[in-house]
C-alpha cells in the first residue's frame, strides 16, 4: 500500500518571515492515522507493506512512524517530481529510492519499479533515505535562490542573466557535477 499523503508544516514555518526560534516538525497526523488503519487489515503471519512516499524529515520513522508499524512490513520510498512534469519524472526518474529497516531489500518495491522504469535502484534504510529526499529538496531549493538572486542582480546590474546561466549551464566538471559534495576529507 503506497501511503501519499500531505504533511504539512506549520504556517510560520513556511518561510515568508523570518523562522521563529523554536522548531517543528512536519504534521505527521495523517500519515500515523493511515499506517494505524491499514494494521487493521493484518493477519497473523500476513503483514501488509506499507510505503509511505510522502516526504518526511529524516528520523521520522524512529521518532514517530515505528510505533504505527508493529503490525506492518515499512518502507520508506518517496517520489522525485515537480509540478509541471510530475508524469514524466514517475515515468522516467533519476533513480528510485527504497529505505527500509536494516536496510532489507524490499522485493516487492523492486519489482514495481523494475515494471515502470529502467533506473537504478538505491535500497538503504529508512533514515539515510529520508535524509536523502530533504537532501534533493533541499538541495533544489538552493538552486532556486540562487538562480533569483543572480537574477535580481543581473537585472540591478545591467547583466545578461541568461549568458550567466548558459555558462553555469557548461560548467559540468565541477559546478554541476558529484564534485565537492562528499563528505569529508
Amino acid at each position: 500500500t503506497l501511503i501519499i499523503v500531505p504533511t504539512p508544516h506549520e504556517p510560520e514555518f513556511s518561510g515568508e518571515q523570518r523562522l521563529p526560534p523554536e522548531r517543528a516538525d512536519f504534521d505527521m497526523s495523517a500519515v500515523t492515522a493511515t499506517l494505524d488503519a491499514l494494521s487493521g487489515y493484518a493477519e497473523p503471519g500476513c503483514a501488509p507493506l506499507a510505503v509511505v512516499v510522502s516526504t518526511v524529515l529524516p528520523g521520522s520513522y524512529d521518532r514517530v512512524l515505528m510505533g504505527h508499524t508493529q503490525r506492518l512490513r515499512y518502507a520508506y520510498s518517496p517520489c522525485f517530481a515537480a509540478m509541471g512534469s510530475v508524469e514524466d519524472d514517475l515515468r522516467a526518474p533519476e533513480f528510485n529510492l527504497i529505505g527500509t529497516p536494516g536496510a532489507r531489500r524490499c522485493l516487492e518495491l523492486e519489482e514495481m519499479y523494475r515494471s515502470l522504469n529502467d533506473a537504478e535502484i538505491i535500497t538503504t534504510d529508512v533514515t539515510t533515505a529520508e535524509g536523502i529526499k530533504v537532501l534533493y529538496n533541499s538541495f533544489i531549493g538552493a538552486k532556486v535562490a540562487l538562480g533569483n538572486l543572480w537574477g535580481e542582480m543581473a537585472e540591478k546590474l545591467g547583466m545578461n542573466v541568461d549568458m550567466m546561466h548558459h555558462a553555469i549551464s557548461l560548467s559540468t566538471k565541477r559546478l554541476l557535477s558529484p564534485r565537492y559534495l562528499e563528505a569529508g576529507m
